[in-house]
């Protein structure tokens, strides 16, 4: 039984940040593999081999978790089945195990031992039952009781219905380590496979673009000079890849690329030059500028999309000197020159190097990139998140099903449709983006009524409601209510020194005539260092100016209060 004893793997596997890594991707899994913590290779097979509805439900995926910890005492039917069971703590896990148990304890030959272990799987009654005769009489005689042969018989009926078979299980887990060490020791080029692997697949995306981020690699828009088609590391960053820009074809990237092998763009006429002008287009070149691939010859994005006109024009005509044999004034003076008279004297982009706004760049990123890259409308409010939300949506497939939510982020893809039962009527439905992923939400006719005006595409907003999970990672988010961010504030209170308990009632009895939407926090000096504290939202406040007045008037010797606004 091998050890796992690279450090960095191993760690990696405990903490369950096995996102990326084959078989132990999914939400459950990554659960059970903090559980069990593997520490041999035997475990990483296991896990693939529990890891399925029946283990899970009979209970034999908990057994093998407190068996490895030393928290259940590791037992066996009989003293003979220890070698057969001793790398899986005492339980049954593969159908090898099976053949190997009617082996040791009936004295059944390999062919008869494989023929029961399919007949198991298929069911077959009658004929089971004779097998069974048999089993129990012949382990009797190894000095089983007949009712601990019997129970035995029966649990390994039990279990053939969904064991998975060894040589199958060692192979997973074999792929299982090789890429958990690729993303241990290669985080940055694993993560840019998984991204190019993923390329049609938004959410895949997003979720190890979010990986990426948690393990403090940058996620870099495309640069004409620096990207390739596919995703690819850039020092410790990661580059989007050209053809991760939509509306930009195949022949435009192979252009590029080929072209990009003889040097780099100099400058935003060198590009235009040295590009077909019949395979790179005017709408081609707008995407490749709202995409920011052309900041690294041009850093304003605005700039170059008001001289677009003026860019090709320029680039057709020196094209069609190209193809009439004209030749500059000066190509005899070196490279540098060799462009025509008329690029070098004439050409220039006019306008002021003032660039578009962060919320007009994001959303030429979100339209032709499928995400923000290079800012996030949530950004500016990141820090703030933790005292306004209870989860991260990335977090929420982990959570139970009816549980109360608060989450805050960007409302997309908000559809209105009609209800079934009275067409008069109508629901919300759409998806809610935070800064670590996506979660479907949907709005019923009655939170309608209050909040229809919130619910529009584009919203910043703080939304309230029961989780509700169809599957383990089918879930949405039934909204309760709705906040707009812009309307959201942070009420702190600084404790200026240590409070009596009466006076602390007193103090909660004011805030109460208070209640409201608005996070609370109490700050308060511990051994010199400001430690704050957010309170539970049944006592979140309503933050107005008799708020406000009220607790300066009544308790300004004790406390300071504040009202900070998220935007």
């Amino acid at each position: 039984n091998i050890p796992l004893d690279d450090e960095a793997t191993y760690k990696m596997l405990i903490s369950g940040n096995t996102d990326g890594v084959f078989q132990l991707e999914s939400s459950g899994m990554k659960k059970l593999v903090r559980e069990l913590k593997p520490s041999v290779f035997e475990d990483l097979g296991a896990l693939v081999a529990l890891f399925r509805p029946g283990p899970l439900e009979s209970g034999m995926v908990t057994d093998f978790v407190e068996r490895k910890h030393g928290r259940q005492k590791i037992s066996y039917a009989h003293p003979l089945l220890e070698k057969v069971l001793k790398d899986t703590y005492g339980t049954i896990v593969y159908q090898e195990q099976i053949m190997q148990v009617f082996q040791i304890l009936a004295d059944y030959t390999l062919g008869e031992a494989d023929m029961v272990r399919r007949m198991m799987g298929k069911k077959k009654l009658e004929e089971m039952a004779k097998q069974k005769v048999r089993f129990v009489e012949a382990a009797s005689k190894k000095g089983m009781t007949e009712q601990a042969a019997d129970e035995l018989f029966g649990q390994i009926e039990s279990f053939a219905k969904y064991c998975f078979n060894r040589s199958h299980s060692a192979c997973y887990a074999f792929v299982s380590y090789q890429t958990a060490y690729l993303k241990a020791h290669y985080p940055v080029e694993y993560i840019c496979a998984m991204l190019s692997n993923s390329k049609d697949d938004l959410e895949k995306i997003q979720l190890y673009i979010t990986e990426a981020q948690k393990n403090g690699i940058k996620v870099l828009p495309p640069d004409i000079n620096k990207s390739n088609a596919e995703f690819t590391p850039d020092g410790n960053n990661i580059r989007f890849g050209l053809n991760s820009i939509k509306g930009i074809g195949d022949a435009v990237l192979k252009e590029i690329i080929e072209e990009h092998k003889k040097g780099e763009f100099k400058d935003i006429i060198d590009f235009t030059q040295r590009i077909n002008p019949r395979v790179i287009n005017r709408k081609a070149l707008e995407n490749f500028i709202k995409a920011g691939a052309l900041d690294c010859l041009v850093p304003c994005r605005k700039k170059l999309l008001n001289n677009i006109d003026n860019i090709l024009n320029t680039a057709a005509k020196e094209a069609e000197a190209k193809e009439l044999g004209q030749v500059s004034l000066f190509s005899g003076l070196g490279t540098q020159t060799q462009a025509s008279s008329y690029q070098l004297q004439n050409f220039e982009l006019f306008g002021s190097d003032e660039e578009f706004l962060d919320k007009q760049i994001q959303e030429f990123e979100k339209e032709y990139l499928g995400f923000y890259v290079t800012s996030h409308p949530l950004e500016s409010i990141r820090d703030k998140l933790p005292f306004l939300t209870t989860h991260n949506i990335i977090d929420l497939v982990n959570t139970p099903n009816d549980t109360f939510v608060t989450v805050c982020g960007l409302l997309n893809s908000v559809r209105q449709i009609p209800t079934k039962k009275d067409p008069t009527k109508f629901l919300k439905a759409g998806i809610i983006e935070d800064l670590t992923g996506e979660l479907p939400f949907v709005a019923f006719h009655k939170t309608l009524q209050n909040y229809n005006s919130l619910i529009e595409n584009e919203k910043k907003v703080i939304l309230s409601g029961k989780l509700q999970k169809k599957e383990e990672d089918n879930i949405q988010l039934i909204i309760e209510s709705v906040k707009p961010v812009e309307n959201s504030n942070i009420v702190t209170i600084e404790l200026k020194q240590e409070i009596p308990f009466e006076t602390l009632i007193a103090l909660k009895d004011n805030l109460a005539n208070y209640k409201g939407t608005d996070p609370l926090v109490i700050s308060a000096d511990n051994n010199g260092e400001k430690t704050k504290v957010l309170v539970s939202s049944n006592f979140w406040l309503n933050a107005n100016n008799d708020l406000l007045q009220s607790v300066e008037k009544n308790f300004s010797n004790i406390v300071n209060i504040s009202v900070s606004s998220l935007e």
